[in-house]
């Protein structure tokens, strides 16, 4: 059996399979958005019978984003400006448009499987209209905020939109990413507010 150890905190034990092998997961605390390096931790072993320790300190050459924190929940998301919005259309059920080739975060909903069915190509179907209208979550609409707090209710906007379905953008001091939808796009998002320079 295998635990993992870094400084208070540690995952395991847990087994692993002879030949084989598992995922074992440890958290990684913060105390700040950005980039964050994994530190230092130790891979422990009492194996076999708990009769020896054995153990070795493993250094991650590797970073992880770390996003702000979402604003609770309870602000509703800033209406539709409507078309003066960039970006493509919502993929809502709305009417047929057309087909596009499939990229990776697409959600799989919108496959046009028949189409792949006959072809072997992966297409994503498109629509135009849409029930739920897209929205532009814009810093400036959060002037009552201090910077810090933008970045949460922007955080959480984004959350909000990508769990209703809906076509959103973004627009930040320093850049602007247009309507889009899917898991790609929030991760972009979240990314941009994680790594936005607060100026004073």
């Amino acid at each position: 059996e295998v635990e993992l150890r870094a400084g208070e905190r540690h995952a395991g034990p847990i087994d692993v399979p002879a030949h084989g092998s598992t995922v074992l997961g440890i958290s990684v605390p913060t105390d700040r958005r950005g980039w964050t390096t994994l530190g230092r931790f130790t891979v422990v072993t009492h194996h076999p019978g708990r009769l020896f320790r054995a153990w070795t300190w493993v250094h991650m050459d590797a970073r992880a984003v770390v996003y702000p924190k979402p604003a609770p929940p309870g602000r509703p998301l800033p209406p539709s400006r409507g078309a003066g919005l960039m970006g493509r259309p919502d993929d809502g059920d709305a009417d047929f448009f057309g087909l596009k080739a499939a990229q990776p975060g697409d959600p799989p909903q919108h496959i046009a499987w028949k189409a792949y069915a006959r072809t072997d190509a992966l297409l994503l179907k498109q629509f135009s209209g849409g029930e739920q209208e897209p929205s532009m979550l814009d810093w400036d609409d959060l002037s009552d905020l201090d910077p810090e707090a933008r970045l949460s209710q922007l955080a959480r906007w984004c959350l909000d939109a990508a769990a209703e379905m809906r076509s959103f953008g973004l627009r930040l001091p320093t850049e602007s990413i247009p309507l889009d939808n899917g898991p790609r796009h929030l991760a972009r998002c979240l990314q941009a507010l994680a790594l936005y320079e607060v100026t004073t």
